[in-house]
């Protein structure tokens, strides 16, 4: 070749019209250059101005940078690339170079956009070496749907009184008391029946019992407050029900 090519798919190309077997790319960036690999023609980046080459050196002046683009053609279809390997089947080797996938956006009636900085499909023969690779932005995807509403709920109801307090003539008894009023069920849309508080047990019948069986203070205790619902759900909590007296 009498001169140097524009960009690295031009080279390739002139490569396969001589049949050379080696691409060598000169420092420098290489905006929208995305390139397909053809099969059996190496290419090379991290030479000099003078194409000499050091792969232990490759540094700020001898660095070639391959930015890709949107819209590049792969298999027919547009997509944001900057290296096509597709079908290679002798040796083939890509090495030297700094390649950075292409930032993409979203287009009209697409559910979002990959990017790739290097796309190998059906390729068994490639060899991947020395290169720094940084992948771009993909496009974001369709906005999700709204959730499901929660179930509708009824609030459970609260517990049954609780029963009186018991009361007689007898020696002083500051344990004896009526029992609670049972709790009930509730059904609700959408889930199991949560069960209300039961009521509260009624007071005891004395209290200030002294050590010779009678009350100094002979009047029955308040009844307990009834338990709150067994089960927390939201807009659907019964509260207790209030003691017996």
């Amino acid at each position: 070749m009498s001169s140097p090519c524009a960009t690295p798919q031009q080279a390739i190309d002139a490569a396969l019209a001589g049949g050379l077997r080696e691409v060598y790319v000169g420092p420098g960036t290489y905006n929208n250059a995305a390139f397909t690999m053809a099969d059996g023609i190496d290419v090379y980046g991290g030479f000099d101005q003078s194409f000499q080459r050091d792969p232990s050196k490759i540094n700020g002046l001898t660095t070639a940078t391959i930015q890709g683009q949107e819209g590049y053609l792969v298999s027919g279809s547009p997509e944001a690339v900057t290296v096509v390997a597709d079908s290679l089947s002798h040796p083939t080797t890509l090495s030297g170079l700094t390649i950075v996938g292409p930032d993409t956006q979203q287009q009209v009636g697409e559910s979002g956009r990959s990017t790739f900085a290097i796309l190998v499909t059906d390729t068994d023969a490639l060899t991947i070496e020395n290169n720094i690779i940084a992948g771009g932005i993909a496009a974001d995807g369709l906005a999700g749907s709204d959730g499901q509403d929660a179930p509708s709920l009824t609030s459970a109801p609260g517990g049954q009184t609780g029963g009186s307090a018991a009361e007689y003539s007898t020696s002083c008894d500051e344990s004896s008391h009526g029992g609670g009023g049972p709790a009930v069920t509730n059904s609700y849309t959408g889930g199991s029946d949560p069960g209300s508080g039961r009521g509260g047990d009624g007071g005891e019948m004395d209290t200030s019992c002294g050590w010779w069986g009678g009350c100094s203070n002979c009047f029955a205790t308040a009844g307990d407050p009834g338990q709150n619902a067994a089960q927390w759900i939201a807009g659907g909590y019964g509260f207790g029900g209030y003691g017996g007296w």
